[in-house]
């Protein structure tokens, strides 16, 4: 292999293929990038055991060739060249062996053979596939990937739920406290042919999210496998077997109280009172009037105490609750309304959280489930 690149161009490829690299790796193979020079095209593969990326860049390339690097070793080299302001920086392998040089500066580096790397197929026979706009992604997971659950042990709650209908775009994730649902409706909802319904894993859709620009994303999926495809960069990935948890069923139809607050103004009150909540619930009661809202926290531990009222419109029965101040801060940090609105029916009650005022054609949703309130 002989090429000469960008390596300011190169940094980028390297830094977004490199993200797949695991440090955790039960093949010692996958350690590596796959670096593959064909044609015109410099590509790099990373792979987790899990899902692979591909990013490809065109180049001068002077001898075809193949070959596994360290893909550590190699995001730093090729860091250097980039940061030392060459235009152009040349990669050549002899043997097993891979050399970086450009003007007056070299490196080398061991490599391995290419031929026990494992490639997934990018091209899915047969495979349901659709065009999605990358705005429509990026604001559908921007607004549910915080409710992914992080337990190891929650296989199906580990990922998004992808649910393509004919008539609509479903997008759910939950740790199983709070639940966070979009669905969108309109002309640019993609279709697939069929109703597809997968469940992609956390790490998948963040190193979907990296790669993300302004142009479309072509989207294709069969038999638990699917596969992103964004300008030059190819993501391949398992989908998670479990089967994600029957989730219209808790969605609350009917509610006897309604809460309008501003989320910054009601964020800012949370963080205020949460200083003295008790470490180990991070319960914070809401005790909610016509027009008012009092915030109330206390750390038994440290006899501390901390209390905070805002004005708010409310319509309803007045109502004590309790929340975990974590959850609750994960989603009005998520939303990206200006204004919240809260519908509650009792203080044991799943409480619903929306956008004020709705969006139409995109509607969007965050449950969550109250705290209990000890006794005084």
């Amino acid at each position: 292999m002989k090429v000469r690149v960008s390596p300011i161009a190169l940094k980028e490829l390297v830094s977004k293929v490199g993200y797949v690299v695991s440090s955790r790796i039960t093949q010692p193979i996958l350690k590596n990038f796959l670096v593959e020079a064909e044609g015109s095209s410099l590509s790099f593969y990373g792979n987790d055991g899990n899902m692979m990326l591909r990013g490809t860049i065109e180049t001068v390339v002077e001898e075809e060739g193949t070959i596994c690097v360290d893909a550590k070793k190699m995001t730093d080299i090729v860091s250097v060249y980039a940061q030392s302001g060459y235009s152009e920086m040349m990669i050549e392998t002899t043997d097993d062996r891979v050399m970086f040089f450009s003007e007056d500066m070299k490196h080398s580096l061991a490599g391995e053979p290419s031929s026990d790397y494992p490639v997934l197929d990018v091209d899915i026979p047969k495979a349901a596939s659709a065009t999605v706009k990358a705005d429509i992604i990026r604001r559908a997971l921007n607004l549910t990937m915080y409710a992914v659950s992080g337990d190891l042990n929650r296989i199906s709650l580990s990922g998004v739920l992808f649910e393509f209908l004919p008539d609509q775009t479903r997008v759910v994730a939950s740790d199983g406290h709070i639940l966070s649902f979009v669905k969108i409706i309109g002309e640019e909802i993609p279709y697939f042919g069929e109703t597809v319904s997968p469940l992609i894993p956390s790490k998948t859709l963040i190193t979907l999210l990296r790669m993300l620009d302004e142009e479309d994303v072509q989207v294709k999926t069969k038999e638990g496998r699917i596969v992103f495809v964004v300008g030059n960069y190819a993501l391949v990935s398992n989908l998670i077997s479990e089967r994600f948890p029957a989730y219209e069923q808790i969605i609350p139809r009917e509610s006897k109280g309604e809460l309008i607050v501003d989320r910054e103004t009601f964020v800012d009150a949370l963080n205020g009172v949460k200083i003295l909540e008790n470490p180990l619930t991070h319960l914070v009661k809401l005790a909610i009037s016509d027009g008012k809202i009092e915030f109330s926290a206390s750390d038994t531990q440290i006899y501390g105490e901390a209390y905070r009222r805002l004005d708010a419109e409310y319509s309803g029965d007045s109502i004590c609750i309790g929340f975990s101040s974590e959850a609750l801060l994960k989603i009005f940090k998520g939303s990206d309304s200006e204004k919240i609105k809260l519908l509650f029916n009792s203080p044991k009650s799943t409480v619903m959280v929306q956008p004020f005022p709705k969006e139409e054609g995109f509607d969007h949703l965050a449950l969550i489930m109250p705290s209990n309130i000890p006794e005084e």
